[in-house]
């Protein structure tokens, strides 16, 4: 049972929590949850202008890329919203079925929380996931940990059924095998899944040491042979805005240090946010590690979509935040 009072800060937070205007998926992110908290379910360029001139009068408004640098603040943000309007419009035509939101004259954003689809609510469920800023802390393990079971659930997708995954992250979702002991225990039983031996570093990891060592997801294939220099995926979950500092948590230079590592494996980094530009590229380039990158709207078209929203067990929590309303305007 989730304490109600437990959902005020999303709404609150909304009001005090800067958004980075220069980054256009996470400015739209924002939107998007004004939008969703909003007593009318639906916002303008001139509500969200309103709506942060009121909330957030020290914003920094410096844009890149305008022309006339005569504007004052107040057309700087209007031109940051109208842009990222734009961008929202192509977030619709990217994610198809999964996006909840409706566009009208690429001036406003609504939606309607009454008939929600449930590829529609795998997108909201995302969607607060990139966002945890706004979530209430003790709410933040449900939407960690079932984060990662969605990302083993697309893993599946990715990889055949001869495979064997492991969910191996100490969140409330992580498999028998890995849901208890010393990260020493966790990683003897990755080194006899893999068919690996201990590296130097290996007897220098402190008893006391509890975690997974930025190992979430291990997929191992085939199922049918147990033996070195097999198909090996390593992943690694970020919900949070360093994920690119977590890439290396999962590196050969970094795993080395642990395992006598005799051939290459794939690493993977899954993100909840969106890291696209208005080309469907890359957002930013550099930011990218040597390993598969995986961000929203990759992982919904890896799901099955209805399969996947019913495997977030505790929906009442999205419930709750879903329904929340606050008096914006």
């Amino acid at each position: 049972m989730v304490n109600r009072m437990s959902i005020y800060c999303y709404s609150d937070l909304l009001r005090t929590k800067t958004p980075n205007l220069n980054n256009s998926n996470e400015f739209a992110d924002y939107i998007e949850l004004v939008c969703l908290a909003s007593n009318d379910a639906e916002v303008s360029v001139a509500d969200i202008l309103d709506f942060l001139n009121d909330n957030m009068r020290d914003l920094k408004t410096d844009v890149e890329n305008i022309p006339n640098d005569r504007l004052t603040k107040r057309d700087n943000k209007t031109h940051i919203i109208k842009e990222c309007f734009k961008y929202i419009e192509k977030r619709k035509d990217s994610f198809g079925v999964y996006y909840p939101f409706n566009i009208s004259d690429g001036n406003s954003i609504s939606i309607n929380t009454e008939k929600l689809t449930n590829p529609e609510k795998l997108y909201i469920y995302l969607l607060f996931c990139s966002n945890l800023k706004y979530i209430n802390r003790h709410d933040s393990p449900f939407f960690t940990s079932y984060f990662e079971l969605l990302s083993k659930k697309a893993i599946s997708y990715i990889v055949n059924n001869t495979f064997r995954i492991y969910l191996v992250g100490k969140g409330a979702a992580s498999d028998p095998e890995f849901a208890l002991g010393s990260k020493k225990e966790k990683f003897n039983k990755i080194m006899n899944l893999c068919c690996w031996k201990p590296g130097n570093g290996f007897d220098d990891i402190p008893e006391k040491d509890v975690g997974e060592g930025g190992i979430d997801i291990l997929a191992i294939g085939p199922s049918f042979e147990k033996v070195s220099n097999n198909f090996v995926y390593i992943a690694q979950c970020a919900c949070t805005a360093e994920w690119e500092n977590k890439q290396l948590h999962i590196s050969i230079d970094s795993l080395s240090r642990f395992f006598c590592i005799n051939h290459s494996y794939i690493q993977i980094i899954i993100i909840p946010l969106m890291f696209r530009n208005l080309e469907n590229d890359w957002y930013q380039k550099h930011r990218l590690a040597a390993g598969v990158l995986i961000d929203r709207l990759k992982l919904l078209k890896y799901l099955p979509c209805d399969d996947c929203y019913n495997c977030i067990t505790s929906h009442d929590i999205l419930k709750k935040y879903i329904r929340e309303k606050i008096s914006i305007f």
